[in-house]
């Protein structure tokens, strides 16, 4: 007999949690579509060197990557950005331009799991491929904004940074030899530490050089106050002046109460080139990061002669279930569920259905004859919160939370009551 497993980092979904998901993930879908991005979808496979670019860096070490049965190289996906770059390439000329896409799909990365951060997840990204404009990135982060506020998730942040700000830091501290590498280190300042992120440095700066680093990505009181800060280190920097007119967009649109400054982030895959973006939730930030993005105006380059710039965002969809805190507080409306009991006149059971299913209730009839409390255990087992009996000309109708029967129901009584009280 084999024993049942699960390989690490990798998740079934009961029904419930399956159901939640969808919900989101529909909700998202008409925010994303309401504000002009079109639905695409790309394969879960691509070849090897689609995904690595020229050279593999960091996300080499996290692509689940084999040679299928011609002896290919392949790769599953470890992101949808760079299947995208390679999708506008193939297919440009079909395409208006700039282009508006939203993609929601599983992604496979060999990282360490731990608390909302698995192996196989679903990410839920939007981008606009085609302009090189700040508008572009104003429409991805307000873009960012609105769909988590639709959805409604509680007291977040989003933290907005420029690469080229601390690139050109790098380079007047005389150490922008070590960019790739500083970079990647200072990402993980908030999932390892400083210490662990100054262990990485020491070996590549001197001591003198990390502790300005560290005061550079330490932001300031809020975000005019971390601009200025950034300003009287490097002057006005043509990064940083892209950085404060967006801030002075935020607060022409009256969202800037939604955004802040942090210094820190760079994002850690390698393709990001100018705005870079991450959000917490105030009061859950070791979660992590529940959406994040940036410009990569080198990308499209790995595949066509003719590159395009793009801007781009990603909703963790699964890091966001797991915050049990706000789940009841996201504005996902919860279908009706109900259960007819083993019904003894199918004709009359299947109009009620038909009405039923009509006025957006799942309803669905118990498989077999058992016993009453059986049956009960079933449909609470399925989230159903009323169930009908069909007894002679009549129905009753069972609550399941107040534990309590509407005997001898008419039809049109049976309909107005649960209008009234359960689909108002």
């Amino acid at each position: 007999m084999i024993e049942p497993r699960i390989v690490k980092g990798f998740r079934d979904a009961l029904p419930q949690e399956e159901h939640l998901r969808r919900q989101i993930m529909e909700k998202l879908a008409d925010a994303f579509a309401l504000q002009g991005y079109e639905a695409i979808d790309t394969p879960t496979l691509e070849y090897t060197e689609t995904l690595l670019g020229k050279s593999g860096g960091e996300t080499e070490k996290q692509i689940f990557r084999f040679k299928d049965a011609g002896e290919r190289d392949v790769a599953m996906r470890f992101d949808l950005t760079v299947p995208l770059a390679r999708y506008v390439t193939m297919h440009r000329d079909e395409l208006a331009l700039p282009f508006k896409r939203y993609h929601i799909a599983k992604v496979w990365r060999g990282e360490k799991p731990q608390r909302g951060r698995f192996r196989e997840f679903y990410q839920c990204d939007f981008d606009i491929v085609g302009s090189d404009d700040a508008m572009a990135d104003l429409d991805i982060l307000m873009t960012a904004q609105t769909a988590l506020v639709l959805l409604g998730v509680p007291a977040f942040v989003i933290e907005v940074n420029h690469r080229g700000i601390l690139l050109g830091y790098l380079e007047q501290l005389g150490i922008a030899q070590h960019n790739t590498e500083i970079l990647r280190s200072l990402d993980k300042v908030d999932k390892l530490g400083w210490q662990v992120v100054e262990t990485e440095l020491l070996p590549l700066i001197s001591a003198e050089m990390i502790a300005k680093l560290k005061d550079f990505i330490t932001p300031a009181s809020d975000a005019w106050a971390t601009i200025a800060k950034l300003r009287n280190l490097m002057g006005d920097h043509a990064s940083l002046l892209v950085l404060e007119n967006l801030f002075r967009q935020f607060k022409a649109l009256d969202v800037a109460h939604f955004f802040t400054v942090n210094p820190k982030i760079t994002r850690g895959l390698d393709y990001y080139t100018g705005m870079v973006f991450e959000t917490f939730l105030l009061d859950d930030r070791a979660l992590g990061s529940i959406c994040s993005g940036g410009r990569y105006d080198n990308l499209m380059a790995l595949y066509s002669k003719n590159p395009m710039s793009g801007v781009g965002g990603s909703i963790g969809l699964d890091r966001l279930l797991s915050a049990e805190n706000i789940l009841s507080q996201l504005n996902i409306s919860e279908r009706l569920r109900m259960m007819i009991y083993a019904p003894v006149d199918l004709a009359k059971v299947g109009a009620l259905m038909r009405m039923l299913r009509d006025l957006g209730v799942v309803v669905e009839i118990y498989p077999g004859q058992k016993k009453v409390d059986q049956q009960t255990k079933y449909a609470l087992r399925k989230g159903a919160r009323l169930g009908i009996f069909v007894e002679g000309e009549g129905y009753t109708l069972r609550k399941f939370v107040e534990r309590e029967s509407l005997k001898d129901l008419s039809l049109e009584a049976l309909i107005a009551h649960l209008k009234e009280h359960y689909l108002a």
